[in-house]
């Protein structure tokens, strides 16, 4: 089945936490995966914190094969806590486990890629669903590992 614009449309109405004017880029070229992925995790933070959306669709500004280009990445930041705690909600998201059809237990952090980003402006995240397990952190203009991003953030008391 072809996914449509219409259909891409349609998939913001049900909505709890996102709306189509924010920061999408095109919300009409926003992937469904990740739309219900960001919905899913924005339902399990508490109350009073929430996402703010940085950058969804883009049609440059990214790497040569940005998932940015496809509309199956978000970069984003959470509010209301610092970015450490922010990460290890979503770390706890994306690591609860399921059963995928062939009865194999697995996580979210196995098909999506999820970079940190302590030196934004708003420090924050990307994540994508790109079917495969990905981590990255950038700092000062050079991508490097995840950890790295991490004990950055630390020593930044982000």
């Amino acid at each position: 089945m072809q996914w449509t614009e219409i259909d891409s449309l349609l998939l913001w109405m049900p909505l709890d936490h996102f709306a189509i004017s924010e920061s999408w880029g095109k919300p009409s070229k926003m992937h469904p995966l990740i739309i219900i992925l960001l919905e899913k995790f924005r339902g399990t933070l508490p109350y009073g914190y929430w996402i703010k959306v940085h950058c969804g669709y883009k049609e440059g500004g990214h790497t040569k094969n940005s998932y940015h280009y496809s509309g199956r990445a978000v970069d984003f930041h959470v509010v209301g806590c610092s970015l450490l705690e922010a990460e290890r909600h979503l770390m706890r998201f994306l690591k609860r486990p399921f059963f995928h059809n062939n009865n194999k237990q697995c996580c979210l952090l196995d098909y999506v890629g999820i970079g940190i980003y302590p030196e934004w402006q708003d420090p924050g995240f990307h994540l994508d669903v790109r079917g495969k397990k990905a981590s990255w952190s950038r700092l000062k203009g050079s991508y490097t590992s995840y950890d790295l991003g991490i004990e950055t953030a630390r020593q930044l008391g982000l």
